[in-house]
């Protein structure tokens, strides 16, 4: 079932590339001794933390998320232990699990699939289809189970509960076609409330969407009653990355087709960046009062190469 609109509580926005007037300045960070592969490094697709002893970063291009420490003083982070989350054999032939977000959710990590097909062409890959929960202990954010690189720990849980939600929420075209024509492409979550909150960057047609889902309902085995909302983010422009600051949800848009947009975030500013960076990740790292410190990954660059970016939240 189907809710047609979602009561977010708050939306704020941030643009890259940069074309407008609102520059953002940002800070390059150091990854220390580099996350787990070349092809792992240069596709960092988001990241989340419990604390800062206990972040993951996920790349859509290997089956495992990757912890790390997040160090604010030396503007540093540190790779740690691998863990997959999708099981070599799980399919027949070659499939992936195309992993593109990550949130925090008071005592798992959560990370997604896709759930859309290959931009690059080629028949339905069934291993992008699902959201995975990975236990932790609520207060310090140690996962609650042996990470393993080669083997799926059995704590970790997965679910294809989402990919029937979009179909309904976005029509079954969106499932079946490209990201680049108009096909489904989730590359943002967040989790606020007890919802998990997840943001396409296509189909954007009438607005960048959003589906929200219970997460004990996500989990339970049975159909999901889901939500729906579109997002205004300006004409061309989807979703890249989401993240929850205090009780709002930031969201980092990038270009996608053109599109006219419906509802009307809160614009914070765009990023100083090199219109050629693709902005695929968003981490909160620190708040004083109002004033909030975020990570903002990119594709295909080295280890994401992190930069911080400082915004005001408006009040």
């Amino acid at each position: 079932m189907l809710r047609r609109f979602l009561a977010i509580p708050c939306v704020l926005a941030l643009a890259v590339p940069a074309h407008g007037e609102t520059r953002l300045g940002l800070t390059e960070w150091r990854v220390k001794g580099g996350f787990d592969s070349d092809e792992a490094r240069k596709d960092i697709s988001g990241a989340a933390c419990a604390t800062p002893a206990w972040c993951l970063a996920v790349n859509d291009e290997k089956d495992y998320v990757q912890f790390f420490t997040l160090d604010t003083a030396k503007a540093e982070i540190d790779p740690g232990k691998r863990a997959r989350v999708l099981a070599k054999d799980a399919f027949p032939g070659k499939s992936e699990a195309d992993i593109e977000a990550a949130a925090w959710g008071g005592d798992a990590f959560y990370v997604t699939g896709s759930h859309g097909l290959p931009r690059q062409g080629g028949p339905r890959d069934p291993g992008r289809y699902f959201v995975y929960r990975l236990p932790a202990d609520p207060a310090t954010g140690a996962p609650a189970f042996e990470p393993d690189k080669d083997d799926v720990a059995p704590e970790i849980a997965s679910t294809g509960t989402l990919e029937p939600l979009i179909a309904a929420a976005l029509g079954t075209e969106a499932t079946t076609t490209g990201p680049d024509d108009g096909g489904a492409n989730i590359e943002g979550l967040a989790i606020l409330g007890g919802t998990a909150y997840f943001g396409f960057r296509a189909p954007a047609d009438g607005g960048a969407p959003v589906i929200g889902v219970a997460l004990d309902e996500l989990f339970s085995g049975s159909p999901a009653d889901g939500a729906l909302y579109r997002l205004g983010l300006g004409e061309g422009r989807g979703i890249r990355a989401m993240e929850t600051v205090g009780d709002a949800i930031l969201i980092l848009s990038g270009p996608d087709r053109d599109q006219e947009g419906r509802a009307a975030p809160v614009l914070l500013g765009e990023l100083d960046a090199d219109p050629d960076w693709k902005g695929e990740g968003l981490l909160f790292a620190a708040r004083h009062g109002r004033t909030v410190t975020l990570l903002v990954f990119f594709d295909s660059r080295k280890d994401g190469d992190p930069h911080a970016v400082t915004i005001t939240l408006p009040e």
